[in-house]
């Protein structure tokens, strides 16, 4: 399990793919909707009940997710250099 801390919030993720997802959905300038993710996720699983819909609006601003990637990408390769 990786463990974000940052910009007031904590961030689990369960494997590299979860991180790796987040990351593809965050980098992107205008963020798709939360009712498209669950979408392509799942047909039973309604947009309230995905990841995006509970990250805090507050680090949603392109500003702050541009912060952000650059922290969980930092976090990533060193998960990667300790798992390996």
């Amino acid at each position: 399990m990786l463990i974000v801390k940052t910009l007031g919030i904590e961030l689990r993720f369960a494997s590299v793919a979860e991180v790796e997802h987040f990351l593809a959905v965050i980098r992107q300038k205008n963020m798709p909707t939360t009712q498209r993710l669950s979408q392509e996720r799942s047909d039973t699983c309604g947009p309230n009940r995905h990841w995006l819909s509970r990250l805090p609006s507050s680090i949603k601003a392109w500003s702050k997710r541009e912060k952000l990637i650059v922290i969980v990408e930092n976090a990533l390769a060193e998960f990667r250099q300790i798992a390996t």
